[in-house]
């Protein structure tokens, strides 16, 4: 929850000096063209008023909602609003909130059927609740699919398309020499080594299909985390994204082991695992190699 709001803190700010182009229309496709493609319903409010002052309270109300849901209070309300919040602003400009606004939305989506509030927030301090039941029912499941449909289409289209640079090993390189577009100075430096690329190519893309079987099977929730957030770090740290890697992270967050949720909730270290199969340690070896190669 408390990831998610700042994910969207994030956003929020990058989006700030727009706050006047969004009002005068800037960036905005005209509303037939808007009403024929996008969501109309929920770019109504955006809609309604351009000038300055409506755009900033729309801003506001995006502001508050999402520090309600950082700190937990009426987190139902709040993580509604959020999604709402960002849904708008993603139909009012389709062009320009694009990956990392449907992410977070998405998963604030699911969020909405989640006790978000039940640990760590003022909803829980104001009912004095103890609660460590483990969160299970459709809104955890549906969140699992998401994330295993998420990362297993991206792998399956990186592998199978026509022409794939990923199956050549030279995705990586490919976006790290856009140094102008997307690459930071350190990833530009990172694209100047092939054979580094090819092993991050190939490392990446195991790590996506491995991580989205591990997601869906729910066998192996450390190498999940492993796999696809040292993808995300690695990301974050090469290539302008405009926070899409952060929002990922912060989604990803949902899928840590229970153990370890309740053992921070207990202030004590977490449960040890279970002894496993052989099958476990391979994958525990996978992961790995992939983190390895990510790194």
């Amino acid at each position: 929850r408390a990831l998610l709001a700042l994910a969207h803190l994030r956003l929020l700010v990058d989006a700030r000096p727009s706050v006047e182009a969004l009002a005068s229309g800037a960036g905005v496709f005209d509303d037939a063209t808007l009403h024929a493609h996008a969501a109309s319903w929920a770019a109504a409010p955006l809609r309604y008023r351009r000038d300055g002052a409506w755009a900033l309270a729309w801003h506001s109300f995006a502001v508050a909602a999402t520090v309600c849901l950082g700190a937990g209070f009426y987190t139902g309300p709040a993580t509604a609003a959020t999604w709402y919040a960002v849904v708008a602003r993603a139909a009012h400009r389709p062009a320009t909130h694009a990956g990392p606004t449907q992410l977070l939305g998405a998963f604030l989506f699911w969020g909405c059927f989640l006790p978000l509030g039940r640990r760590w927030s003022v909803d829980a301090w104001l009912r004095r609740s103890r609660e460590t039941d483990a969160v299970a029912g459709a809104g955890a499941l549906a969140l699992r699919a998401q994330v295993a449909a998420l990362y297993g289409c991206s792998a399956f289209v990186k592998c199978f398309a026509v022409d794939s640079d990923w199956r050549d090993g030279r995705a990586v390189a490919a976006a790290l020499r856009c140094r102008a577009t997307y690459a930071t100075a350190a990833g530009a430096a990172r694209g100047a080594r092939p054979r580094l690329c090819a092993c991050l190519t190939y490392g990446a893309l195991c790590g996506q299909a491995l991580g989205a079987v591990a997601v869906a099977s729910g066998a192996a929730p450390e190498f999940a985390l492993a796999a696809l957030a040292a993808e995300h770090v690695g990301m974050a740290a090469t290539l302008r994204l405009g926070g899409f890697s952060e929002v990922a992270l912060a989604g990803l967050a949902a899928l840590a082991p229970g153990r370890v949720w309740r053992g921070a909730a207990r202030g004590a270290a977490p449960e040890p695992r279970p002894r496993r199969a052989a099958a476990t340690a391979a994958v525990a070896a996978a992961a790995a190699i992939t983190v390895a190669c990510a790194a």
